[in-house]
């Protein structure tokens, strides 16, 4: 049975202190909804447009652990995100960009290849050049300044963005603020090439070595023979 309490306009089934329009409390799972057509099973619209930092405004669903520490996950139209306490979880925006602080550990992470998808294909040119081009670093986070970002405090190895960009421009994304980040997936390409270019390179340089030792070889041959 619903209880409604036009005092506060809020209606509760399963508690006598709803907190919302309607509020819904049990120890099982208390919401069902089956859907027979094609429309959607449930909409959630949302009609206030001030303070995007309220939850309740911005987000068309929330759902919330008990303790705000355990978690929170939200769908809205600024995307989705899950969040523990004031740190983000996980987000992900209206271009479908995801971006999960801390570590990610996968069995398998897949990325379209299929020859079908493709078109002007081409050979990679100058990819020994551009790896000799790169500079490998280590370097440390700036947790204090960028605290959002969770960054470990381990010490790092890997490319700088903005010197990436002007080598391998592909594999280089900018954000809506313009920071940079690298799939480093996609430097494998390069390196299998700049690999093959060294290796024809130290290929013609051993036929050129040996074809030299064989005419030392033949004039030392000469030069030992007694004249006759």
């Amino acid at each position: 049975m619903a209880n409604t309490f036009p005092e506060e306009g809020n209606t509760g089934i399963g508690t006598t202190n709803p907190q919302r329009a309607l509020h819904v409390a049990g120890q099982d799972g208390v919401i069902r909804v089956d859907r027979s057509g094609n429309s959607s099973g449930v909409i959630i619209n949302r009609t206030a447009s001030d303070d995007i930092n309220t939850p309740w405004k911005v987000f068309g669903l929330l759902v919330e652990a008990k303790d705000n520490n355990d978690g929170i996950f939200r769908i809205s139209d600024f995307g989705v995100g899950v969040a523990g306490g004031s740190k983000t979880r996980l987000s992900i925006d209206n271009d479908g960009n995801v971006e999960i602080p801390g570590t990610i550990t996968a069995s398998n992470l897949n990325s379209p290849s299929d020859l079908r998808y493709k078109e002007n294909i081409a050979p990679l040119s100058d990819a020994l050049d551009k790896v000799l081009a790169m500079q490998g670093v280590c370097y440390q986070w700036k947790q204090e300044e960028f605290q959002e970002k969770q960054f470990s405090d381990n010490s790092q190895i890997g490319f700088i963005g903005q010197d990436m960009e002007t080598i391998c421009p592909e594999v280089v994304f900018t954000d809506s603020e313009g920071y940079k980040s690298l799939d480093y997936s996609r430097l494998a390409p390069v390196f299998v090439e700049a690999i093959k270019q060294q290796q024809q390179l130290i290929e013609q340089q051993k036929s050129a070595l040996e074809k030299a030792l064989a005419k030392i070889a033949k004039l030392e041959a000469t030069i030992e023979k007694p004249s006759a």
